[in-house]
Formats: structure tokens, sequence, C-alpha cells
């Protein structure tokens, strides 16, 4: 290794402690590929977000609210400040509808949330225009709050469940189950005594074999 930052994250936030901006710089282009900016309403509420992102980009995302302080509504507008897409969210109890429009104000799609007591999406589905189911997501959290379990359905079939193992709060092991039952490891997470992350290992399925990201090598700054 050459001492050469590959990239470089920045944080600020309010005296709130609420993040105010974002910046992502890549030393390999040496340009800023992410810059995000983000303000609020008087009851710490997020309501505009704006900035460039990658090849998209400049962006802005307005947010609005309900007497709640729920989400009601993103409208989401492109490079050339045009609505290009349109969030609408109702809430019945534990169950969330979005209804996702272009611009111009045509369904596209919509998404059915159910959570739990405590604030967890324990199901998704994705619905297209026509009344069509896409895909299903399914969680399971423990009393932590911690993913334990993913199941993922396309098109009404099992694609794959993902596990997640803990020790304390720490994840440690994520496993990836086919529908036909045969499973892998896909990721490991290595932590020091004072649970700093050290190390993170992507599984190959078919060989076993791993590659590591060591976490001590990252660059960041606050």
């Amino acid at each position: 290794m050459d001492g050469t930052i590959s990239s470089k994250l920045n944080y600020r936030y309010d005296e709130n402690d609420n993040l105010t901006e974002f910046t992502r710089f890549d030393g390999r282009q040496n340009a800023y590929t992410i810059k995000q900016y983000i303000q609020y309403n008087h009851g710490g509420l997020k309501t505009t977000e704006y900035g460039i992102s990658g090849t998209a980009g400049q962006y802005k995302n307005l947010f609005k609210y309900n007497g709640q302080a729920e989400l009601t509504e993103i409208k989401y507008y492109d490079a050339n400040n045009t609505l290009s897409e349109v969030r609408n969210i109702k809430y019945s109890g534990n169950k969330r509808e979005i209804f996702v429009y272009d611009g111009n104000g045509n369904l596209k799609s919509k998404i059915e949330k159910t959570v739990d007591s405590r604030g967890n999406t324990v199901e998704e589905a994705y619905i297209d225009a026509s009344g069509e189911e896409s895909k299903r997501f399914a969680y399971k959290f423990d009393k932590q709050n911690n993913l334990l379990e993913e199941t993922k359905y396309y098109a009404g079939k099992l694609k794959e469940k993902i596990l997640n193992k803990y020790e304390g709060t720490k994840l440690v092991e994520v496993i990836y189950v086919k529908p036909d039952g045969t499973q892998f490891t896909n990721n490991k997470y290595i932590y020091d005594n004072a649970g700093t992350l050290l190390e993170e290992r992507w599984y190959s399925e078919n060989k076993g074999e791993y590659s590591r990201k060591n976490t001590s090598t990252i660059q960041t700054a606050t």
C-alpha cells in the first residue's frame, strides 16, 4: 500500500445532532462523488435533501408530514429540477401503503408494508400498476431489534433466505439459504475486545474462498 487515500467521508451535524451535510471524496477520481445537504423543520423532521450523487448529477427531495409527524409525501426532482417521482404514504394501524407516481401523476407501483409494535418492517410487498405482486420480503427481529432473518419471494416463488448471526449486539456472520435448503456463509465480521469492527470477509459460494477488508485502512474524517 502506498498510503494514498482511496476515499474520504465527511459528516456535519447541527446543534441537535441532526446530520446536515455528508460528502464523499474519491481519491482515484480526485473529485467529490457525493455531496448531500439536509434541512430540518423546527420539530427536527427532515424537509429537504439536495446535492449531487454520482452519475445521476444534481437532485432534490422534498418531504411532508402529518400532524402525528408521520411522513406522508416525498417528491423527487432530477438534475434538471424536473419532478421525476412522487410517493404518497397512507397509514392504517400497523399497515402502510406507499403509492409511487411518475412526474406526470401516473401510478407506477404500490408498496404495502406491515410493521411490528416497535416500528420494525416485518413484511413488504411490491405491486405493479396492473395490481400484480412482483416481489415480497419478510423480516424477523430479536428483542433488541436486530434483523435475524430476511426471506425474499419473486413472482410468488422463494428466491432466498438470509440469516444473520450475532454475538451480543455485534453482527458476526451472514448466511444465505437457497430454495433447496442448501446454505453458505456469505460474510463474516471480526471485532476487537472493545467491539470495534476490524475485518469484514466475503466468501465465495462454491469454493469457500474469501476476500477481506481490513477496516483500519479506511480513511474517514469528521
